[in-house]
């Protein structure tokens, strides 16, 4: 399935979903393709913004995985959760 994305007028279309946005982004950073300045540079700040949650995001799940690590009762519930054998070493 495709969808269209904010340079539809220029006749370019992506196909849909988050597997996609890498070659997506890709073909913007690209200087050599054949999207249109105006839409690369509008494009170009989707682009930084994705970035930026994406670090966002893994400074997030850094600090997760460490109170995880220190809290007792979080400990508790992974060991009790968990599947036979997928435990961290030490933890069981």
């Amino acid at each position: 399935m495709a969808t269209a994305w904010p340079s539809r007028e220029y006749g370019h279309v992506v196909a849909q979903g988050a597997a996609h946005v890498a070659k997506l982004i890709d073909r913007i950073e690209d200087p050599g393709s054949d999207l249109p300045e105006a839409a690369r540079l509008a494009l170009a700040v989707l682009v930084d913004t994705l970035g930026s949650l994406d670090g966002r995001i893994g400074q997030l799940d850094h600090e997760l995985a460490r109170r995880a690590r220190e809290d007792e009762d979080a400990r508790r519930l992974q060991i009790a959760l968990a599947p036979s054998g997928t435990l961290p070493p030490g933890w069981a």
